[in-house]
């Protein structure tokens, strides 16, 4: 009978500490929700630019000098590229916004029963929102800046880094463990890429079909298309809703054109371009990429959707390798008939 109790009160002690540490970490993840992201876009961008480090190493450049100047050369041409356009940016941003007021102010004035749903002029209406806009974009620009500092060290001292980490892993999982790394590298590596590609695709099809339907704001609305690209599903209704009302400005035709190329150029990229680029090995079902978004969205804000699609991406990875003995071998190979 003693012996009974003095087990339950140690199993007791051992739960309130699992308890504590779990609190713990949650209030961790409270604190620090946008370090961690910092931390993660950074590894992303170093993973994409590894490749270009170590083919600059193989021409015997430094791979110090190799990852400082890739990392400098791409914040130069996402600088240059907003300083070339800036002028274009601005005038068509301020028609923009012009524009979305006055349809708020119409929508206010032709539905006052939705009044109580919408910010009031006590609570700063549309301008508070701008201001926290612009709050939030100078927040994120800082944040990249220290996440491109972060991915210069990173692709200095992976080799070390990655060492110390697996350091951690017991002996007997350690090679399991550096394949996961090695396999999870590939998969983001191909994401990033692969995204961008469609993004740019998307940015530069839009512009060219706004140009053609004479939409004000073309180029702005090109790059918000190509942004929107970045968060699957989501992404493309709101960039719709964006376009198709400032489309609706012109002409009922070039709001029908719009929609139309909208719609049918979602379906060549979901249906074409995407698994052309990404390849049969990246593809995930719309459900778990829903469920990535909302969750990663949840947790982080937009830069959490963003990012939970790369996590994603590697969980047949990490499916494959540590749970075919707790899932079964016929549950890993369905999962991987299924997604090819």
């Amino acid at each position: 009978m003693t012996s009974e109790r003095r087990n339950l009160f140690d199993v007791s002690w051992r739960a309130i500490a699992k308890v504590l540490v779990a609190a713990g970490l949650v209030w961790a993840w409270f604190r620090l929700w946008q370090f961690v992201m910092v931390i993660v876009v950074a590894i992303i961008i170093a993973v994409a630019l590894d490749p270009v480090v170590r083919y600059l190493e193989r021409r015997n450049v430094p791979r110090w000098l190799g990852a400082a100047g890739s990392v400098f050369l791409l914040a130069a041409i996402g600088a240059a590229m907003i300083a070339v356009s800036w002028v274009s940016l601005t005038e068509q941003s301020r028609f923009l916004i012009e524009n979305v007021t006055s349809y708020y102010d119409q929508l206010r004035a032709s539905f006052p029963a939705i009044e109580r749903f919408l910010p009031t002029a006590d609570q700063g209406g549309l301008g508070q929102y701008a201001l926290s806009f612009v709050r939030s974009a100078a927040n994120a620009v800082g944040m990249f800046v220290v996440a491109l500092v972060l991915t210069v060290y990173l692709l200095i001292e992976w080799k070390p880094t990655l060492e110390w980490l697996l350091a951690f892993v017991p002996p007997q999982h350690r090679a399991k463990a550096r394949r996961t790394l090695d396999e999870a590298r590939a998969a983001v590596f191909s994401y990033v890429v692969g995204n961008a590609l469609t993004s740019l695709i998307t940015a530069v099809a839009t512009f060219v079909v706004l140009i053609a339907l004479q939409v004000p704001a073309a180029l702005v609305l090109a790059i918000l298309a190509g942004l929107f690209d970045f968060i699957p599903i989501v992404g493309f209704l709101l960039s719709l809703g964006i376009t198709a009302l400032v489309a609706a400005t012109v002409s009922t035709t070039a709001l029908l054109g719009v929609i139309g190329f909208y719609i049918v150029f979602n379906a060549v990229e979901n249906y074409f371009i995407a698994p052309k680029i990404y390849g049969r090995e990246l593809q995930v079902s719309k459900l778990a990429v829903l469920i990535a978004v909302a969750i990663g969205g949840q947790l982080a804000g937009v830069m959490g959707a963003l990012l939970a699609l790369p996590v994603a991406a590697t969980y047949p990875i990490v499916e494959r390798l540590w749970l075919r003995n707790q899932l079964g071998e016929d549950t890993v190979d369905i999962h991987k008939r299924l997604s090819a």
